[in-house]
């Protein structure tokens, strides 16, 4: 019982949650004053309706190598099921009781499109674009307009709330392709083709560089755009030096040495990045609250 618990544990990923935090902490920033509290949501998000779909997928896979946040997967324990359901249960109801159905409708939406992407019924992540889509539409611009919603408690379709969703979707899309450049033979023996695949090693580098580029840019844009703060950019520049840095050095190695497109080397570039993003966005965050 000990054992099953510290695996179920294991692949709920709990530190990962952490990868996926830069889009909640801009949209609050995107939406202060708050009518209602971003913590419990946090808590919804990140410790509920998260883990419970890295835990699906786990059960689904069934993977034996590496895979984003565990190097070496245990075996995934038949409970595993019940538990990712349990949690996505207890996040609706609680968003129900301190927010609004409607916000539970929202996540429920959600919770379905990341089960369409694991279950083995209909596995949208089998399919490169479809897949890929899949994850920067719901894990990044539907997150934003979401948190948005649930902060203001209505429906608001502004200017900004539109450029927020683009940049939301861009930051996911440009860092989800490097955490599948390792993964292409296991991908490829469970029947599945991820857009890294499509893309070939360097070609996912060389999107992913793309996907940067787009979102330095809208960010520059909203910057200029929805507020008086222009320098603005020039910090997230300055804060994302390191993780822009980190990946144009890996790119240049793994252009002599593909092996060099494995876990170890993918894992660094998600924390480098999610460490550069969050502190950029709570950075972001809290000039907002004392500028208000």
């Amino acid at each position: 019982m000990t054992e099953n618990f510290k695996q179920i544990f294991t692949h709920l990923r709990l530190p990962f949650s952490f990868f996926l935090l830069p889009v909640f902490v801009f949209s609050c920033s995107a939406v202060y004053p708050f009518t209602y509290s971003p913590i419990p949501l946090f808590f919804i998000l990140h410790l509920l309706l998260y883990p419970a779909s890295n835990g699906y997928n786990s059960y689904m896979d069934q993977d034996t190598e590496s895979i984003g946040g565990i190097e070496h997967p245990a075996p995934v324990p038949k409970q595993m099921f019940w538990v990712s359901i349990l949690l996505d249960g207890s996040g609706l109801i609680f968003a129900g009781l301190y927010y609004s159905w409607t916000l539970s409708a929202l996540l429920l939406l959600y919770i379905l499109a990341s089960r369409a992407y694991s279950y083995r019924g209909i596995r949208l992540k089998k399919y490169a674009i479809i897949g890929y889509l899949t994850v920067v539409i719901f894990q990044g611009g539907f997150i934003f307009f979401l948190t948005q919603f649930a902060l203001t408690g209505s429906f608001i379709f502004t200017p900004q709330l539109i450029i927020g969703v683009i940049i939301s979707a861009l930051l996911i899309g440009a860092s989800y392709p490097l955490t599948q450049v390792y993964q292409h033979k296991q991908d490829k023996d469970d029947d599945v083709q991820t857009i890294s695949m499509l893309l070939g090693i360097k070609g996912t580098f060389v999107f992913a560089g793309i996907m940067f580029l787009l979102f330095n840019l809208s960010c520059l844009y909203y910057f200029v755009m929805f507020s008086d703060k222009w320098w603005l950019f020039a910090l997230l520049l300055a804060v994302s030096a390191p993780s822009g840095y980190f990946l144009t050095q890996w790119a240049q190695k793994v252009w002599k040495d593909p092996t060099l497109a494995n876990y170890k080397n993918s894992m660094m570039m998600s924390k480098i990045g999610s460490v550069s993003m969050n502190l950029f966005f709570l950075l972001l965050l809290c000039i907002t609250v004392y500028s208000f």
